[in-house]
């Protein structure tokens, strides 16, 4: 385990960052959002977001989300403005924290519905896809993903 340190964020308005656009003008190239995605986290607005250091974890077998909340403890939830000053650090899917090798980075945050929700951004070809499912989920995590908490 490593870890990375997000500053402190003032206002953070989920739609004025999270927007489809490949283009060259883009601050961060954004392939895709989820309707999920869209649906519980574009209205989202967070308030005075502290400064942290996230950890970063490598899984090291497949596993649902409950497993993984269960072994992050009470740090597992981060936030949408702790992901997006990640990627802009990897705008163009350039090398750092988050796997740039269509491998999932996950964050486990509260929605608009005060849900908690994984959070996952991969790059693929020519942008990152950011997508959102139910922790309930039946599907697994594969082996190699990066889980980020605080």
């Amino acid at each position: 385990m490593h870890s990375v340190a997000v500053p402190a964020v003032d206002r953070f308005v989920a739609k004025d960052y999270f927007e489809v656009d490949t283009s060259a003008k883009a601050g961060v190239k954004i392939s895709y959002l989820s309707d999920n995605f869209k649906a519980h986290f574009l209205a989202k607005s967070e308030q005075n977001v502290p400064a942290t250091e996230l950890k970063i974890y490598r899984l090291r077998e497949a596993s649902r989300d409950v497993p993984i909340l269960v072994e992050l403890g009470d740090n597992h939830e981060t936030t949408l403005a702790y992901i997006w000053e990640l990627l802009k650090k990897q705008p163009n899917g350039e090398d750092g924290v988050l796997l740039q090798n269509s491998y999932a980075n996950i964050f486990y945050v509260s929605g608009t519905d005060d849900i908690l929700w994984a959070v996952s951004v991969y790059w693929i070809v020519d942008g990152w896809r950011v997508e959102s499912e139910s922790i309930g989920s039946p599907g697994r995590w594969r082996v190699g993903i990066r889980v980020f908490a605080r």
